[in-house]
């Protein structure tokens, strides 16, 4: 019959196993921070660490107290509630930066909300300047002498939008149009120009960014296979020393499932890291007055 050291130690052993499952588990939902795949968000999150690292924010209240930090919302899912849209627009004003990386409108509620002139369009955004052998994924080029920009090249997207209003900073060549009917060529009703695709935009004393593509975030476009434009890009917002912030309550970067979402849960809920912090206390405890009883 076991003793029940053994039994206490094998229950250690047993979460410590679970917790590291926890760990290791990853997910194939797009953009989010848990998927390696070429989908996932796992090379920026990555790269965040490595520069000076992030704060994950998951209530929207928690970004007001900021000043001269960025603030990223990748792929935003909407529902924004008014007093959500408050705390962004106080957010932005007080002098920070907020970027938002979106391609289908569902930002365009808290755009107008914070009262800028930024739309994003959704639309089948085509060009004959790419680089692999599909007409969307587009290539966009600096539209500004801002040299913080102007430096970077040309960045790859993969499906984009555009965006409307605002200052743009990157376009597409003039051989782009929306290709309507899908057919990957430009039929004499789908216009050609040059359709923005990062947009900029002052609001109090802060700055705005709208980038029509939250795929140039994703582990297979952080290269994105055109040189480095890219990950200098990215670079450009987060890499200027300040505090950088990951929207995850909007966000799709904080997307989970299964064994991620259950451990998500248990970070988030205090009650639960303290019961497990009292659950692995009370098992070393008992380990220790058992062994000193039976050296007694």
């Amino acid at each position: 019959m076991k003793s029940p050291v053994s039994w206490i130690t094998g229950s250690l052993m047993f979460l410590v196993i679970i917790l590291l499952a926890f760990h290791l588990s990853a997910t194939n939902l797009e953009y989010s921070r848990y998927n390696p795949s070429w989908n996932g968000t796992s090379a920026f999150f990555s790269y965040l660490d490595e520069t000076g690292g992030y704060t994950e924010i998951r209530d929207i209240r928690d970004i007001v107290p900021y000043n001269n930090s960025v603030l990223l919302i990748i792929a935003p899912n909407g529902g924004f509630s008014s007093d959500e849209i408050q705390n962004y627009r106080r957010y932005i004003e007080q002098g920070n930066t907020l970027v938002i990386a979106d391609d289908k409108g569902k930002s365009n509620s808290l755009l107008e909300g914070i009262g800028s002139t930024i739309r994003v369009i959704p639309g089948n955004l085509t060009s004959i300047e790419r680089v692999y052998d599909d007409s969307t994924s587009v290539l966009a080029f600096p539209a500004t002498d801002d040299p913080h920009f102007s430096d970077n090249g040309q960045i790859l997207l993969n499906k984009p939008a555009y965006t409307a209003g605002g200052v743009p900073l990157f376009t597409t060549s003039l051989l782009s149009w929306i290709d309507r009917n899908g057919n990957g060529r430009p039929d004499p009703h789908e216009e050609l120009g040059r359709y923005p695709v990062l947009t900029t935009e002052r609001k109090g004393k802060g700055t705005l960014y709208v980038l029509s593509d939250p795929a140039v975030f994703i582990n297979g476009m952080w290269q994105g296979g055109s040189g480095p434009g890219n990950a200098d890009l990215i670079t450009d917002f987060t890499g200027s020393g300040r505090p950088v912030l990951v929207d995850q309550v909007h966000g799709e970067t904080g997307s989970a499932d299964g064994f991620i979402h259950l451990i998500n849960f248990i970070k988030d809920s205090i009650l639960l890291r303290l019961a497990g912090v009292l659950l692995v206390a009370g098992c070393a405890g008992c380990i220790f007055i058992i062994k000193r009883k039976m050296v007694d």
